[in-house]
């Protein structure tokens, strides 16, 4: 059955006729009359000829050629199959979760020709989608396109409980087509389907394949636990990659391990170098925000130093102070017990210090606590003695009164005393105080007028237990009683234990439950659909309540939030659950995978039909009035292949920049764009006025007249053929620049095809492009080259080794060349990508904040051209005043 978009277009066949007799009518025939001279003329034959009436059968030819194009602008469709839609009006809903990312592209294609078949069916259309539903606006299908083309899932689950509402204000007819994610969402999915059958027929449109969520990373001891739920057993081996950043700030993977079939697990035990430096871990395979956990710091096992002056082995262990404190850490923490330069050699995050006359390494304590440490001292006997002169130190939080106040001694306690509540600015705020615990002595603080400010606890007559004071990055911290049960029994509490571990960690565990009801969260970070952490357009401020009992929604997104100091990250998997596959009713037609079109567009055949037709036209034609040799050798002459020549010779003569051509429709389009948008930008802002970029095919082309090569990295394996290999290596080693860009912030297999493209390729030693890199200064004072993506590392080719540097200069020989190779994954042509019109053509970020990065990005586009125009012009800059400096001498 042949349906059409446009049926009264149909009208204009009935002009064929017209025509026809039009191009068939003859002028009357003409008055003869005899002219003697004709005479001289007889013989002769005329070159031209020119037919009396046009032939039949070109006349036909043109008549059906332009038939063609007629019915071509009808839109027709050959449906085939059987077509269940009957009403005027169809609903598509989008499940538009989280776990709809994986499918999402596949989707997008399939309400394309949804859309396309609608438009034919003139029906009227609207979208509702479960995961952020709103009302329903009906409109035309064309009004969808564009929308629904670059529709993103949530990085939620569908919220169903609000999905009823829009359905319900209208009592309309229509067809229902629901694209869902294939996981079921118990009875909420099945009452939502019972609604949707009373208006019409539906139809669901299932994925073909599985989800896999990464639910939680715990750990247990030593080892970090991952913990994976799958819609259905995978069939193949799934992995668990555990990353984070070296010392230099780059992305690194720390582990890549098995799931274990049985518990559905991945263990792994990292060092606690590499376990301070966790970042995130992701399951392999898996393209979707809940397949990544953003790690909070409670997960690293801090590293603490130990350190007493005279640790007495003679003591009993039970009085030895050192032993509370090991009890208390051992669990959370990498204890190191040595002396105090050892133990700063170790670079640890803490320092504990039991009753100590005067410290030692004073200096070397201080820098270490302004660069980010935090100092733990406890009192006792010496202490008291030396108060005076301790409470002068810059690591003593406040000054203390000489001797101390004990129960019977020169300041009486009647009773010993219990500890106050924790205050709200207090760190161990919220932290259950037990009524057995008490305080026989301590040393007591110097009145001051910021005393308030710096008590973190305090006794029940309001004198300090525990004060702390900022210094620099870190912090000094200093408990008032021994860190023993000589001056009261907290060290055999386990609030001594969760108190030391709120001072050791700037992090709590996500099921901690600990939490005080009444804090408030802020958003630092949030979860985009793909899983990465961007900045949010508006801070969201939530209490402890919403953060831990809530899921992840709209009004609580998954992200990074923190409140006092404290860190927790609020991931996807950990709301989810145990996940199934949806099992649709039997009287629900499902449609699996992506062959599920029932209908052929056929204007795009028709068109080309006519387009033959007018070419044969053409050469019958010249065949007809006897040109046919003429116009044999005109287009004999107009074929040599210069395209190319063309192409290079303006490359040659312009400024071109060039794209790798991946065989992607869509990736070379937004490469194109993103091409065109840089060089729009620098037409505008520099002296540099770019061509029209080009697409690149590097086994054909000739690379040498671009000066860099934008490759995006395909989600594919890509094999180079060998002369693949020896062009782009002669062309690196030649000058030019090649631009890797995976396009996935860091966090998606793109890497893998990455990497393996990579090991192809001659690609020299590289390091994580550093703050103070020539390319950062080019044109602009840049800082970061963000691009859709804000995380993702860039690498360039490494600076010369301090070794091969020239010692007769003055300043280090920085980058003396242009990098070759510069990898990265932020998706740079996303964020540079604009269309005819000047606007951009993909969403980056949220609102300003999103268009901030943009222009950031765009900024960092200029500088790396100008890099790559201008080589090491600006590096030679920084040696001038050096240069000078040596001529004068």
């Amino acid at each position: 059955m042949i349906q059409f978009a446009y049926p009264f277009i149909l009208i204009a066949l009935a002009v064929l006729p017209v025509i026809w007799l039009l191009l068939r009518a003859v002028p009357p025939t003409p008055v003869q009359r005899t002219f003697a001279a004709v005479t001289l003329l007889l013989g002769l034959k005329d070159k031209d000829q020119v037919s009396e009436r046009t032939p039949w059968w070109l006349l036909l030819m043109r008549m059906i050629a332009l038939g063609a194009i007629i019915l071509g602008l009808a839109k027709p469709e050959l449906r085939y199959g059987e077509n269940s839609f009957t009403q005027d009006r169809m609903l598509i809903i989008l499940d538009g979760g989280f776990a709809h990312e994986k499918f999402a592209q596949g989707h997008r294609e399939q309400i394309e020709t949804l859309l396309s078949s609608a438009e034919t069916d003139q029906k009227l259309i609207a979208v509702l989608d479960i995961a952020n539903p709103d009302t329903l606006d009906w409109q035309t299908a064309d009004f969808h396109q564009e929308r629904l083309a670059n529709w993103t899932p949530k990085p939620w689950v569908p919220n169903f409980e609000d999905s009823f509402e829009p359905v319900a204000t209208n009592s309309l007819s229509y067809d229902t087509v629901w694209f869902s994610d294939g996981l079921g969402y118990g009875k909420q999915r099945l009452a939502l389907l019972d609604v949707f059958q009373d208006r019409g027929n539906i139809e669901i449109r299932a994925p073909l394949g599985d989800i896999g969520v990464l639910q939680s990373v715990s750990r247990d001891g030593d080892d970090l636990i991952a913990q994976v739920s799958f819609s259905n057993a995978p069939s193949g081996v799934s992995n668990v990659v555990f990353r984070g950043l070296t010392p230099s700030g780059a992305r690194a993977e720390f582990a890549r391990l098995p799931i274990s079939l049985d518990t559905l697990t991945a263990a792994v035990s990292l060092p606690a170098e590499l376990s301070a430096r966790l970042t995130d871990v992701v399951l392999e395979n898996e393209h979707h925000a809940g397949a990544i956990v953003h790690v909070s710091e409670y997960l690293a096992r801090p590293r603490v130093g130990l350190f007493s002056i005279d640790p007495s082995e003679e003591v009993a262990e039970l009085l030895q102070p050192l032993h509370y404190l090991r009890t208390a850490l051992r669990q959370n923490a990498e204890i190191v017990e040595q002396s105090l330069d050892d133990i700063l050699l170790s670079k640890p995050d803490a320092i504990f210090v039991t009753d100590v006359s005067r410290l030692p390494n004073e200096g070397e304590l201080i820098n270490w606590v302004t660069n980010g440490g935090t100092l733990v001292q406890f009192a006792g006997p010496t202490t008291a003695l030396n108060a005076v002169d301790l409470g002068a130190s810059e690591l003593m939080p406040v000054r203390l009164r000489q001797g101390g106040r004990q129960l019977g001694g020169a300041m009486t306690w009647e009773t010993p005393k219990q500890l106050a509540p924790f205050s709200r600015q207090s760190p161990f705020y919220g932290l259950e105080i037990p009524d057995d615990i008490v305080v026989n002595a301590q040393v007591l603080a110097e009145p001051d007028a910021d005393l308030s400010s710096r008590v973190i606890a305090e006794l029940s007559d309001g004198t300090p237990l525990v004060t702390r004071m900022a210094l620099g990055d870190g912090q000094v911290v200093f408990f008032h009683i021994t860190a023993n049960a000589d001056w009261s029994n907290l060290a055999l509490s386990e609030l001594f234990i969760d108190m030391n571990k709120r001072l050791v960690s700037r992090a709590l565990a996500l099921d901690s439950t600990e939490i005080p009801d009444d804090m408030t969260w802020q958003s630092v970070k949030l979860i985009d659909h793909v899983g990465a952490l961007i900045d949010p357009e508006i801070p969201i401020a939530v209490s402890s309540e919403q953060l831990m009992s809530s899921g992840i929604s709209a009004d609580m997104p998954g992200g990074i939030y923190t409140s006092d100091g404290f860190t927790i990250a609020r991931n996807i998997g950990a709301g989810v659950g145990d996940i199934r596959p949806m099992k649709w009713p039997a009287d629900v037609t499902v449609r699996v995978g992506a062959d599920v079109a029932n209908a052929l567009p056929l204007a795009q055949y028709l068109f080309v039909f006519a387009i033959f037709l007018l070419m044969a036209d053409v050469i019958a034609s010249a065949r007809v009035a006897g040109r046919l040799a003429l116009l044999v050798s005109c287009i004999w002459l107009a074929t040599p292949d210069l395209a190319r020549a063309q192409g290079e010779l303006s490359a040659a003569s312009e400024i071109t920049f060039a794209h790798v051509l991946t065989g992607d429709q869509r990736l070379d389009q937004k490469a194109r764009s993103g091409l065109f948008g840089l060089s729009d930008a620098l037409f505008f802002r520099t002296s540099v006025e770019p061509s029209l970029p080009v697409g690149v095919d590097v086994e054909f082309d000739e690379l040498a007249f671009y000066p860099f090569l934008y490759w995006p990295v395909p989600d594919k394996n890509i094999s180079l053929t060998p002369n693949a290999v020896d062009r782009l290596n002669r062309y690196m080693r030649q000058g030019g620049v090649i631009v890797f860009d995976s396009r996935d912030g860091g966090i998606g297999t793109t890497q893998t095809y990455l990497r393996d493209l990579l090991r192809q390729l001659d690609i020299p030693p590289l390091d994580p492009l550093p703050k103070d890199h020539v390319m950062n200064r080019t044109f602009y004072l840049i800082q970061d080259a963000p691009g859709r993506y804000l995380d993702g590392q860039v690498w360039v080719e490494a600076a010369v080794n301090k070794e091969q540097s020239d010692p007769a200069l003055p300043f280090r020989k920085l980058n003396d060349g242009v990098t070759s190779v510069i990898i990265g994954s932020n998706d740079w042509a996303a964020a540079w990508a604009i269309n005819e019109q000047g606007d951009p053509m993909y969403p980056i970020g949220r609102g300003r904040a999103g268009e901030r990065q943009r222009e950031m990005a765009i900024r960092f586009g200029i500088n790396l051209v100008m890099h790559v125009l201008t080589g090491n012009y600006k590096s030679d800059q920084v040696h001038v005043p050096a240069l000078l400096d040596r001529l004068g001498q």
